[in-house]
């Protein structure tokens, strides 16, 4: 054991037989299987959930002395971790009751009970219960994401060629295409960086640095601005450790206050807004219709996951006319238009208000608070304070401007990210100094 672990309070000795030749395996299977993380989120996204059950498993066989699982600690961990977000999955269980597809919600609701239980158990394993290398798990990360890096860097130089034997054609630009990793890459940087340079690995935190940077060579600007965020939040948080409580309170903030920022009158802008990035337009137009059908349902919502069911929501969103341009046919005779409400919002706040209501809301931000102190609570000085803090940033920024909140790629990719930064908290044990309060 580590002067580290035997300085940490949190990680007490753990009494009991000696782990078994499986408990060793499964416990490095948890160490380094983190490294499939970069390659899995660029090139095959939708791996993340299996990847994400994998590592659960490695963490029940490596805690599991028969019946002393919950004994050994990992089990409390377990259910202490899945309290914080039973209230956002009661509310989507019970909004089946009022759904506009009953089926749709209960299903999504088992799905997302699913991805937690399996969060539950990987993120305080690596926090706390199990006795893993976490230097080795942050190294692994960062081995896995420079090389994501370079095979992306390589595909696009060779136009796709590289990647074609693996996955469809895209429909957009290539670049585009890798949307899901850069996102990925964005959250997982700055814990990354501050976790290696806090365990003594500099050289490797300044190098995955350098590869955090392969979002501004792609387009996808929500993993850029989430970056850029990041990356301000961790110096600014870094200087002055209070104003991570700002941090929250602006989430909160924005968060209860969609409804009042809404519908936002865009028709002033419209013409050079379309000229420099039409995608924005279209989501204030999603946002618009989006706030329009919440006030049908203001308390309760449409029920979990029903964005797409949403009536009027598969009608066109033609603001390309009034700037004088000419709108395409496609062969099957429709207009090359995108849908008012395609399959999500683009916007997660905007999504739990309009399909859960005030009470989604509600319990979002409570689920933002929880996760918030616990995180901030592991903190033992500025750089860890710095580090939780740039996670919360960036998941914010994508969350709020880019994929659907109920995407399970996405929620494992969460998952992960957490576990990364937990195992990056751990380096500096002994109770918080007074700097990082």
């Amino acid at each position: 054991m580590s002067e580290v672990d035997r300085a940490t309070p949190s990680a007490p000795h753990i009494a009991g037989p000696l782990p078994s030749p499986a408990n060793g395996i499964a416990i490095r299977l948890v160490t380094y299987l983190p490294v499939l993380i970069g390659p899995m989120a660029y090139l095959a996204p939708m791996g993340l959930t299996p990847l994400l059950a994998l590592l659960a498993l490695a963490v029940i066989a490596g805690s599991w002395h028969g019946a002393r699982f919950v004994e050994r600690g990992t089990g409390r961990s377990f259910m202490r971790a899945g309290l914080v977000v039973w209230p956002l999955l009661i509310i989507g269980l019970l909004s089946a009751t009022w759904s506009i597809s009953p089926a749709v919600s209960l299903g999504k609701t088992g799905q997302l009970a699913g991805l937690i239980v399996m969060g539950a158990l990987l993120v305080p394993a690596i926090a706390v219960t199990l006795p893993i290398d976490r230097t080795r798990l942050l190294s692994a990360t960062m081995i896995g994401f420079l090389v994501a890096a370079i095979l992306v860097l390589a595909d696009l130089v060779f136009g796709g060629g590289l990647s074609a034997w693996a996955r469809p054609v895209p429909e957009g630009t290539l670049a585009a295409s890798y949307s899901r990793g850069a996102a990925t890459h964005a959250i997982f940087a700055l814990p990354l960086f501050l976790g290696l340079w806090r365990h003594g690995r500099r050289r490797l935190a300044l190098v995955s640095l350098v590869a955090a940077l392969m979002p501004f060579g792609l387009e996808q600007a929500s993993a850029q601005l989430a970056l850029l965020v990041a990356i301000m939040t961790a110096v600014a948080v870094f200087a002055v450790p209070v104003l991570r409580w700002l941090l929250l309170g602006a989430q909160l903030a924005f968060v209860l206050a969609m409804p009042l920022a809404l519908p936002y009158d865009y028709t002033e802008h419209l013409c050079p807004l379309i000229e420099s990035k039409a995608s924005i337009v279209h989501r204030v137009v999603i946002w618009n219709f989006a706030h329009e059908r919440w006030s049908e349902r203001p308390i309760a919502g449409w029920g979990l996951a029903t964005t797409r069911h949403v009536p009027g929501g598969d009608g066109y969103a033609d603001f390309m006319t009034p700037c004088g341009r000419e709108i395409a046919v496609l062969p099957d005779g429709r207009p090359n238009l995108p849908q008012v409400l395609p399959l999500h919002t683009h916007n997660a706040a905007v999504q739990i208000w309009l399909e859960l209501g005030i009470f989604g809301a509600l319990a979002l931000t409570w689920l933002i608070v929880v996760l918030s102190r616990r995180g901030y609570a592991r903190a033992r000085d500025r750089a860890s304070v710095a580090a939780v803090a740039s996670l919360s940033a960036a998941f914010f920024v994508v969350a709020v401007v880019s994929f659907g909140a109920w995407q399970s790629w996405w929620w494992a990719a969460m998952m992960l990210a957490a576990g990364v930064t937990s195992a990056a908290l751990h380096a500096s044990g002994g109770r918080p100094s007074a700097d990082a309060r």
